[in-house]
C-alpha cells in the first residue's frame, strides 16, 4: 500500500527534526502532528532513521582508522617487523580521539533533542473510545466530537455544555491535543480519583507535566506509573524516558 499522498513529504519531516521551520509553519505541521497517528509514526520513523544514520557514520570513521593501521601493519617486511611505536602510539591516539569525539557528539546530541516536546511525543499514545460502544444515540455530544476528532469543537463549546465525569476527562484530552497545556493540566487535575478514567488522567497528566517544563511533578507521577504493574500505562512509562526527564531538571 502507498503512502497517503496528502502526508507532508520527506524533506519537511526533516526540516521540522532539524528546528528548521519558521514559527507559523512548525506550528502548522505540529497541529496535524497531534492528529494525525499516521504522520506521528512516519516522523517517528524519519528520527530512528536519521539517528540510525548518525551512529553508522560514526562506526565507520573509527572502523576506517582501524583497517589503515591494519593494512600498515601488514605491510611490513618479515625481517623488518619492530613496530615504529610512535606510529603505533599516533594511530592508538587518533582511534581513542575518534571514539572520545564520538561519544562527546553523542552525548551533545542527545542533550539539544532531550526536550520536552521530543519526549512528550515519544511518550504520547492516544487515547481511544471504546470500541464496543461505539457512537451511538446514547452517546453524549463530547464523546461523538471526540470520535470524530473534533477536538478544537470540544474545547470551543465547553463552557456551554453539561458535563458528564467522562466528558470532562474527553475535554482535557482534548485541551492536551489542541496544546493548550495549561488548560489540560486543570481539567485533568479535576477528574475525581473514583473515576473509571482516573489512571488515564494521571498519565495524560505527567505528559501535560512534561510538556509545560514541570519537571517534578511529571517524574512524581511517572515514577508512580512505573513503580505500579497493575497501571494500564505501566508499560509506557520506561526507565528510559525516567532518566531522560530527570535529566531536564
Amino acid at each position: 500500500m502507498s503512502m497517503d499522498e496528502s502526508l507532508p513529504s520527506n524533506d519537511k519531516i526533516i526540516s521540522y527534526l532539524d528546528g528548521l521551520m519558521d514559527g507559523d509553519e512548525r506550528s502548522d505541521f505540529e497541529a496535524r502532528l497531534r492528529q494525525d497517528p499516521q504522520l506521528q509514526q512516519q516522523l517517528e520513523d524519519a528520527r530512528i532513521a536519521v539517528e540510525a544514520v548518525r551512529q553508522f557514520g560514526a562506526r565507520e570513521r573509527v572502523g576506517a582508522l582501524h583497517r589503515e593501521l591494519m593494512k600498515e601493519l601488514q605491510t611490513e617486511k618479515p625481517e623488518a617487523r619492530v613496530i615504529n611505536i610512535r606510529r603505533t602510539v599516533r594511530y592508538t591516539m587518533a582511534v581513542a580521539a575518534s571514539v572520545l569525539l564520538i561519544l562527546v557528539g553523542v552525548q551533545t546530541f542527545n542533550y539539544f533533542h532531550n526536550t520536552p516536546d521530543r519526549l512528550y511525543n515519544d511518550a504520547f499514545v492516544d487515547y481511544s473510545l471504546s470500541l464496543e460502544r461505539g457512537v451511538t444515540q446514547n452517546a453524549s455530544e463530547i464523546e461523538a466530537e471526540y470520535k470524530r476528532g473534533a477536538y478544537d469543537r470540544i474545547v470551543a463549546n465547553v463552557n456551554s455544555l453539561r458535563l458528564t465525569a467522562r466528558d470532562s476527562f474527553l475535554t482535557a484530552v482534548s485541551f492536551l491535543k489542541t496544546g493548550q497545556t495549561a488548560e489540560a493540566i486543570h481539567w485533568l487535575l479535576a477528574v475525581d480519583p473514583y473515576s473509571p478514567n482516573y489512571q488515564d488522567a494521571q498519565f495524560y497528566l505527567s505528559l501535560a507535566y512534561l510538556k509545560n517544563k514541570n519537571y517534578k511533578k511529571a517524574l512524581d507521577l511517572m515514577t508512580g506509573i512505573h513503580d505500579d504493574p497493575k497501571h494500564p500505562y505501566h508499560a509506557n512509562i520506561s526507565d528510559a524516558l525516567i532518566e531522560k526527564v530527570r535529566k531536564l531538571q
